[in-house]
């Protein structure tokens, strides 16, 4: 047993690693609700768990751990602040297992910083071997490559079309993505990753033995750039033509002066372009080659209006809570209350999780302690891997600067991007990779390790006397190791009850959500409610965090509320709407949409039962105040308003609100002819005729085609008219 332990075991966790780096960057499954990313990181979970616990027992049974690495202290301190935001979060439950579909609370974090630790642990002895991950990445962008060509080809599939590509993809507004989205989800995520494996799938390709493999894998390598162009993003881009740079740097005692000064001369004017592109200082527009390079192109500005938007806020709300920020994944709970009011204007409900921006996201989650540690960490990072570079040739020079390119296209493609499991994962893995090459303490120990073994001579002498009862030791590396009685075996056992207990933990989410899919085909065939219904408390009840499967089933009470015809089976299916959405509420408190769903029940309540129309008044200025710049949040609450006023005409107090909440609409947006028209129809109510003539007339200046606005217009002239005769 013993001897199946040390021989083979390190092997056995170096293989459940590298499968999953693998196979979280590649899997998708339709039978769950979130068909990527939660599937993704509970595989990252998995495979993270048994590869640190196998690690574990093996380390035990030869009684040799880790070295005393210095960045270690960093990544402990950047997790300490992680915690520390965590624990005085906005929302503690939220940040502790990040938002439904990002992931990004305080247990990945530990997840990932628990696999780039199995990864010093496995290779820090043998720093050649890491030449294996490169290629496990490398493996995962050949899966990728078939299906994002593909889909470039815009091949859709048929409504009665079956297999595992045929997925009716879409993007947030539920459209068809314009660009290929791999095996992520989404181009930016898919082109992201492709970026940062640039580095490694070059090394694969640079270090191949054999040339049939290298032309293979360059021909393949060609193939991963043609995806990553079809993706269209423009950050992987970037991050590409950065890393690249970076090689360069590292490698400048090596490569002749003029390819240093082409790269020179590339990033100047990389940069030049960039700025011309995007800010084009001086014209209201990007040149004219740019401006109509149409949607296929890496240069379109459309979304960087939108980018600017973001990070303006997760500054603001940094400059709020500056010290510990909201809490991991709180963004999207902060974003509508700081955001400018020209992106309230211009979104309105299309409100961003994510700053796409981590190291905004960083600095706004967690506060100066966590954007300090975090950027510490990276520092250290790249500072040791530039130390230790020129001390290193041939692979091992050329394995270090993969892994620290890597590092540098990963903050370079974050920079414009979210953190997503299979993204966030290389960030971590890069760090673990520089650690082993070029820590200080990890070269230290090895360093230790070959003296240890120089001074023992050739094998069989110096042999020293056995003394009975005594441990044997022998440096790091052999199999004659110090024996630790019977506590290995309590590690062992601790090692694989702990891991049981994380992986049935872990995995509670993935089914839940299979569950909440289940109730999803269930009601999409039409299935008796009541089973639909069951299937999504189900879901609630395995992952009791989670609110949106709380939110799914009141969103079924209040459809069969609003189309029933028996008051009493009214009341009892909205009142039951509103018992879910309240709980989904007290999950995230500070969520305006599930604020909106409660206003939304009351003012559907409303149209049978006036009175409600008072709770729904509450629940929508609730709505306004936490998202007071949004123009859809004020329109909705108007709406309901106006509804409110046609079953209460005489009630002058009541018009003036609705007429003052329909301007509170215009101010944001005065081209929106349709609220004036509403204003416009709320005036005649009152027998403001002028106010009605005039918003009337406002409404056809914007839109000379609205049939209503002329309607106003007529009636009010006509009430005017009516008025004026009367009064003569």
């Amino acid at each position: 047993m013993r001897t199946w332990i040390l021989q083979k075991w390190h092997g056995y966790a170096r293989a459940v690693l590298l499968f999953g780096l693998v196979f979280n960057a590649i899997i998708f499954w339709r039978p769950t609700v979130d068909v990527f990313n939660l599937v993704k990181i509970t595989s990252l979970w998995i495979t993270g768990i048994v590869s640190l616990a196998i690690w574990v027992a093996w380390a035990a049974e030869r009684g040799a751990w880790l070295p005393k690495m210095r960045l270690f202290w960093a990544a402990g301190a950047f997790l300490a602040a992680v915690l520390l935001s965590t624990l005085f979060s906005q929302d503690p439950g939220l940040s502790l297992i990040g938002l439904y579909h990002r992931y990004g609370g305080l247990l990945p974090f530990a997840l990932y910083a628990a696999i780039a630790l199995t990864i010093v642990g496995l290779y820090w002895e043998r720093p050649d071997r890491l030449k294996e991950i490169p290629w496990a990445i490398a493996l995962a962008c050949v899966v990728m490559i078939p299906l994002t060509l593909w889909q470039a080809t815009k091949i859709q599939c048929s409504a009665t079309a079956q297999g595992p590509f045929c997925i009716p993809w879409r993007d947030s507004n539920g459209q068809p993505p314009s660009f290929p989205v791999g095996t992520m989800g989404n181009s930016n995520f898919a082109g992201g990753f492709m970026a940062m494996a640039v580095p490694m799938f070059l090394y694969v390709v640079l270090t191949a033995r054999n040339s049939v493999v290298r032309i293979v894998m360059g021909v393949l390598f060609a193939a991963d750039l043609l995806a990553l162009w079809f993706t269209q993003t423009r950050g992987a881009f970037i991050a590409v033509g950065v890393s690249f740079l970076v090689a360069a740097f590292l490698y400048r005692d090596k490569l002749p002066r003029w390819v240093r000064l082409l790269a020179a001369v590339g990033a100047v004017g990389g940069v030049l372009v960039a700025v011309e592109v995007l800010v084009h200082p001086g014209t209201k527009t990007a040149p004219g080659l740019f401006a109509h390079a149409g949607a296929f192109s890496p240069f379109r500005t459309g979304t960087f209006q939108d980018r600017g938007y973001y990070w303006i806020t997760a500054l603001r709300i940094f400059r709020h809570h500056p010290i510990l920020g909201t809490g991991p994944d709180t963004y999207y709970a902060n974003y509508p209350l700081f955001r400018l009011a020209k992106d309230g204007a211009k979104l309105g409900l299309t409100i961003t999780d994510k700053p796409h921006n981590i190291f905004l996201e960083y600095a706004s989650n967690t506060g100066i302690l966590g954007i300090g540690t975090y950027l510490t960490l990276v520092g250290l990072a790249l500072t040791y891997g530039y130390r230790r570079v020129r001390q290193l040739e041939g692979p091992m020079r050329l394995l270090l600067v993969a892994f620290m390119t890597t590092l540098v296209a990963y903050l370079v493609n974050q920079f414009f991007s979210i953190d997503v499991p299979p993204l966030a994962v290389m960030g971590w893995v890069s760090l673990a990779g520089i650690a082993v090459l070029a820590d200080p303490g990890a070269v230290a120990a090895r360093e230790a390790i070959a003296a240890a073994r120089a001074s023992q001579g050739p094998k069989g002498m110096r042999k020293k006397k056995k003394v009975p009862g005594a441990k044997t030791s022998a440096p790091y590396g052999g199999t004659r190791v110090t024996r630790q009685g019977q506590t290995r075996w309590l590690v062992h056992i601790l090692a694989a009850v702990g891991a049981l207990v994380l992986l049935a933990v872990g995995v509670r989410p993935f089914w839940a959500d299979h569950l909440a899919h289940n109730g999803q085909q269930a009601q999409a065939n039409q299935s008796p409610l009541a089973d639909v219904r069951a299937a999504f408390l189900h879901a609630a009840a395995f992952q009791p965090l989670e609110p949106s499967y709380l939110s799914l089933a009141g969103s079924l009470d209040e459809s069969q509320g609003d189309g029933a015809q028996d008051p009493a089976a009214r009341t009892t299916s909205f009142n039951a709407a509103l018992d879910r959405y309240r709980q989904a509420l007290n999950l995230q408190p500070e969520n305006v949409f599930y604020v909106m769903n409660i206003a939304r029940v009351y003012t559907r309540w409303g149209a049978t039962d006036v009175a409600k129309y008072g709770e729904a008044d509450k629940w929508w200025q609730r709505a306004v105040n936490q998202d007071p710049t949004d123009w859809q949040v004020h329109t909705q609450y108007a709406g309901m308003l106006a509804s409110w006023v046609a079953a209460a005409p005489t009630d002058a107090g009541l018009r003036n609100k609705t007429i003052g909440q329909m301007m509170a609409v215009v101010r944001i947006r005065p081209q929106d002819a349709a609220t004036w028209v509403n204003i416009s129809k709320v005036y005649l109510l009152g027998g403001q005729n002028s106010e009605a003539k005039a918003a009337a007339t406002t409404a056809l200046s914007l839109d000379p085609t609205n049939a209503d606005a002329k309607g106003a217009l007529v009636s009010a002239t006509a009430s005017s008219t009516a008025t004026s005769t009367t009064g003569g």
